[in-house]
Protein backbone atom coordinates (compact mmCIF):
# COMPACT_ATOMS: atom_id res chain seq x y z
CA UNK A 1 0.00 0.00 0.00
CA UNK A 2 1.47 3.44 -0.91
CA UNK A 3 1.73 5.98 1.61
CA UNK A 4 3.59 9.26 1.49
CA UNK A 5 3.75 12.23 3.74
CA UNK A 6 5.38 15.35 1.36
CA UNK A 7 4.84 18.67 1.08
CA UNK A 8 1.78 19.91 -1.37
CA UNK A 9 2.14 21.07 -4.62
CA UNK A 10 -0.21 23.44 -7.10
CA UNK A 11 -1.74 19.98 -8.39
CA UNK A 12 -3.10 19.11 -5.02
CA UNK A 13 -5.34 22.48 -4.64
CA UNK A 14 -8.74 20.74 -5.88
CA UNK A 15 -7.81 17.35 -3.20
CA UNK A 16 -7.41 20.31 -0.30
CA UNK A 17 -10.39 21.97 -1.44
CA UNK A 18 -12.64 18.84 -1.05
CA UNK A 19 -11.06 17.90 2.34
CA UNK A 20 -11.47 21.73 3.44
CA UNK A 21 -14.83 22.02 3.15
CA UNK A 22 -16.05 18.72 3.63
CA UNK A 23 -14.58 19.27 6.91
CA UNK A 24 -15.28 22.30 8.27
CA UNK A 25 -17.86 23.42 5.80
CA UNK A 26 -16.85 27.00 5.00
CA UNK A 27 -17.58 28.30 1.39
CA UNK A 28 -15.35 27.49 -1.57
CA UNK A 29 -15.42 31.43 -2.24
CA UNK A 30 -13.62 31.87 1.29
CA UNK A 31 -10.82 28.45 1.17
CA UNK A 32 -10.08 29.73 -2.59
CA UNK A 33 -9.56 33.43 -1.40
CA UNK A 34 -7.17 31.47 1.24
CA UNK A 35 -4.98 29.24 -1.21
CA UNK A 36 -4.95 32.08 -3.77
CA UNK A 37 -3.99 34.30 -1.33
CA UNK A 38 -1.61 32.05 1.34
CA UNK A 39 -0.70 28.51 -0.50
CA UNK A 40 2.60 29.75 -2.14
CA UNK A 41 4.03 31.27 1.07
CA UNK A 42 3.20 28.90 3.71
CA UNK A 43 4.19 25.68 3.66
CA UNK A 44 1.27 22.82 3.35
CA UNK A 45 2.15 19.29 4.44
CA UNK A 46 -0.11 16.44 3.05
CA UNK A 47 -0.42 12.64 3.72
CA UNK A 48 -0.84 10.95 0.50
CA UNK A 49 -2.53 7.00 0.15
CA UNK A 50 -2.54 5.39 -3.14
CA UNK A 51 -1.53 8.76 -5.08
CA UNK A 52 -4.53 10.69 -3.77
CA UNK A 53 -4.16 13.11 -1.04
CA UNK A 54 -5.86 12.58 2.26
CA UNK A 55 -4.96 14.92 5.02
CA UNK A 56 -3.64 17.71 5.22
CA UNK A 57 -2.40 20.71 7.38
CA UNK A 58 -0.83 24.40 6.87
CA UNK A 59 1.92 25.77 8.85
CA UNK A 60 2.22 29.16 9.05
CA UNK A 61 5.58 30.81 10.33
CA UNK A 62 5.42 33.12 13.64
CA UNK A 63 7.36 33.97 16.46
CA UNK A 64 6.67 34.93 20.30
CA UNK A 65 9.70 37.72 20.36
CA UNK A 66 12.63 35.96 19.45
CA UNK A 67 11.83 32.85 19.23
CA UNK A 68 10.49 31.41 15.74
CA UNK A 69 7.44 28.78 15.45
CA UNK A 70 4.57 27.85 13.35
CA UNK A 71 0.93 28.38 13.59
CA UNK A 72 -0.62 25.06 12.51
CA UNK A 73 -3.70 25.72 10.74
CA UNK A 74 -6.90 23.69 9.22
CA UNK A 75 -5.54 20.21 9.80
CA UNK A 76 -8.19 17.71 8.43
CA UNK A 77 -8.69 14.71 7.01
CA UNK A 78 -10.79 13.11 4.48
CA UNK A 79 -14.06 11.29 6.36
CA UNK A 80 -13.66 7.83 4.49
CA UNK A 81 -9.44 8.08 5.76
CA UNK A 82 -10.39 8.79 9.94
CA UNK A 83 -9.75 6.59 12.27
CA UNK A 84 -6.51 5.12 11.07
CA UNK A 85 -3.99 6.86 12.50
CA UNK A 86 -3.37 9.32 9.31
CA UNK A 87 -3.69 12.75 11.12
CA UNK A 88 -1.16 11.32 14.13
CA UNK A 89 1.64 10.75 11.23
CA UNK A 90 1.00 14.07 9.69
CA UNK A 91 0.83 15.75 12.95
CA UNK A 92 4.47 13.91 13.72
CA UNK A 93 5.66 14.65 10.11
CA UNK A 94 4.70 18.35 11.10
CA UNK A 95 7.19 18.44 14.06
CA UNK A 96 10.03 16.70 12.38
CA UNK A 97 9.58 19.53 9.90
CA UNK A 98 9.18 22.68 12.06
CA UNK A 99 11.87 21.20 13.66
CA UNK A 100 14.41 20.72 10.35
CA UNK A 101 13.08 24.26 9.96
CA UNK A 102 14.84 25.88 13.17
CA UNK A 103 11.37 26.28 14.70
CA UNK A 104 11.08 26.20 18.64
CA UNK A 105 7.61 25.71 18.95
CA UNK A 106 4.01 25.05 16.87
CA UNK A 107 0.91 26.41 18.34
CA UNK A 108 -3.06 25.52 17.26
CA UNK A 109 -6.34 26.72 18.36
CA UNK A 110 -8.81 23.90 18.61
CA UNK A 111 -12.09 23.90 17.39
CA UNK A 112 -13.73 22.67 19.94
CA UNK A 113 -12.96 20.76 23.43
CA UNK A 114 -12.86 17.05 22.48
CA UNK A 115 -9.94 18.66 19.99
CA UNK A 116 -8.29 20.26 22.73
CA UNK A 117 -8.15 16.46 24.44
CA UNK A 118 -7.08 15.49 20.82
CA UNK A 119 -4.24 17.14 20.62
CA UNK A 120 -2.95 16.87 24.16
CA UNK A 121 -2.31 13.05 23.34
CA UNK A 122 0.64 14.52 20.83
CA UNK A 123 1.79 16.80 24.06
CA UNK A 124 0.33 19.97 23.28
CA UNK A 125 -1.14 21.81 26.12
CA UNK A 126 -2.57 24.96 26.62
CA UNK A 127 -1.17 28.32 26.36
CA UNK A 128 -1.72 32.56 26.26
CA UNK A 129 -4.31 32.57 28.40
CA UNK A 130 -2.92 35.28 30.42
CA UNK A 131 -4.51 38.25 30.59
CA UNK A 132 -2.49 41.50 29.37
CA UNK A 133 -3.76 44.94 30.28
CA UNK A 134 -4.42 47.38 27.43
CA UNK A 135 -5.04 51.68 27.50
CA UNK A 136 -7.77 52.53 26.44
CA UNK A 137 -8.69 56.45 26.54
CA UNK A 138 -12.31 57.07 26.73
CA UNK A 139 -13.46 56.48 23.07
CA UNK A 140 -11.19 58.27 21.82
CA UNK A 141 -8.18 57.90 18.67
CA UNK A 142 -9.82 54.72 16.76
CA UNK A 143 -8.08 54.01 13.36
CA UNK A 144 -8.84 51.92 10.39
CA UNK A 145 -4.74 52.54 9.15
CA UNK A 146 -3.76 48.99 8.07
CA UNK A 147 -0.46 50.07 9.13
CA UNK A 148 -1.16 50.76 12.47
CA UNK A 149 -2.67 47.14 12.76
CA UNK A 150 0.41 45.70 11.63
CA UNK A 151 2.48 47.53 13.65
CA UNK A 152 0.72 47.29 17.08
CA UNK A 153 0.29 43.61 16.17
CA UNK A 154 4.44 42.85 15.17
CA UNK A 155 5.31 45.00 18.38
CA UNK A 156 3.39 43.99 21.28
CA UNK A 157 5.17 41.90 23.89
CA UNK A 158 3.96 38.20 24.82
CA UNK A 159 1.63 37.74 21.80
CA UNK A 160 2.71 35.81 18.59
CA UNK A 161 3.62 37.75 15.85
CA UNK A 162 3.17 36.98 11.96
CA UNK A 163 4.90 38.33 9.08
CA UNK A 164 3.62 41.61 7.21
CA UNK A 165 2.44 39.55 4.13
CA UNK A 166 0.50 36.96 6.42
CA UNK A 167 -0.90 40.00 8.86
CA UNK A 168 -1.90 42.02 5.67
CA UNK A 169 -4.03 39.08 4.21
CA UNK A 170 -5.42 38.19 8.22
CA UNK A 171 -6.75 42.12 7.77
CA UNK A 172 -7.72 41.65 4.58
CA UNK A 173 -9.63 38.41 5.34
CA UNK A 174 -11.43 39.69 8.24
CA UNK A 175 -12.42 42.66 6.76
CA UNK A 176 -14.16 40.51 3.96
CA UNK A 177 -15.37 37.91 6.06
CA UNK A 178 -15.95 38.55 9.08
CA UNK A 179 -16.34 41.92 10.57
CA UNK A 180 -14.32 44.96 11.51
CA UNK A 181 -10.70 45.27 12.73
CA UNK A 182 -9.37 48.60 14.22
CA UNK A 183 -6.99 50.06 16.58
CA UNK A 184 -7.78 51.81 19.54
CA UNK A 185 -5.09 54.79 21.10
CA UNK A 186 -2.48 53.25 18.90
CA UNK A 187 -2.14 50.64 21.08
CA UNK A 188 -4.34 48.14 20.75
CA UNK A 189 -6.26 46.39 17.96
CA UNK A 190 -9.99 45.77 18.11
CA UNK A 191 -11.49 42.83 15.78
CA UNK A 192 -15.62 42.95 16.01
CA UNK A 193 -17.40 40.18 14.40
CA UNK A 194 -21.05 39.77 15.11
CA UNK A 195 -21.63 40.06 18.73
CA UNK A 196 -17.68 39.06 19.64
CA UNK A 197 -15.50 41.42 20.03
CA UNK A 198 -12.03 40.75 20.83
CA UNK A 199 -8.74 42.63 21.90
CA UNK A 200 -5.67 42.43 21.35
CA UNK A 201 -3.75 43.31 23.98
CA UNK A 202 -6.28 41.47 25.99
CA UNK A 203 -8.44 44.11 27.94
CA UNK A 204 -8.60 44.02 31.37
CA UNK A 205 -11.74 46.63 31.60
CA UNK A 206 -15.33 45.32 32.10
CA UNK A 207 -17.68 43.88 29.29
CA UNK A 208 -19.84 46.75 29.43
CA UNK A 209 -16.64 49.09 29.06
CA UNK A 210 -15.31 47.59 26.07
CA UNK A 211 -18.71 46.85 25.09
CA UNK A 212 -19.40 50.66 24.88
CA UNK A 213 -16.03 51.27 23.95
CA UNK A 214 -17.31 48.93 20.52
CA UNK A 215 -20.34 50.72 19.74
CA UNK A 216 -19.00 53.99 19.70
CA UNK A 217 -16.22 53.46 17.36
CA UNK A 218 -18.60 51.17 15.01
CA UNK A 219 -21.32 53.73 14.78
CA UNK A 220 -23.80 51.07 16.18
CA UNK A 221 -25.12 52.53 19.31
CA UNK A 222 -28.67 52.66 17.55
CA UNK A 223 -28.59 49.15 16.83
CA UNK A 224 -27.16 47.10 19.53
CA UNK A 225 -27.62 46.49 22.80
CA UNK A 226 -24.61 46.85 25.31
CA UNK A 227 -26.20 43.53 26.61
CA UNK A 228 -25.68 41.72 23.08
CA UNK A 229 -22.16 42.64 23.19
CA UNK A 230 -19.75 39.80 24.30
CA UNK A 231 -16.22 40.25 24.84
CA UNK A 232 -13.63 37.02 25.16
CA UNK A 233 -11.65 37.56 28.31
CA UNK A 234 -8.96 34.68 28.58
CA UNK A 235 -8.41 32.50 31.04
CA UNK A 236 -6.04 33.26 33.95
Amino acid sequence: MSELLRKAETSDIPEITKIWQSSFGDEKEYIDFFLQNRFMDIDTLVFEKEGKVVSQLFLISCRIKNISGYYLYAAATDSEYRGQGIMASLLGFAESYAKDNGADFIFLVPGNESLYRYYERFGYEKAFYKSIPACFNAFEKASYDKEKIVHILQNTDNIVSFDDKTLRYCIEEFDKYRGQIFTVCDTSVVMVSGDTAVTVPESDLSEREVGGMILKLTQSADSVNFDDIRVIFPKE
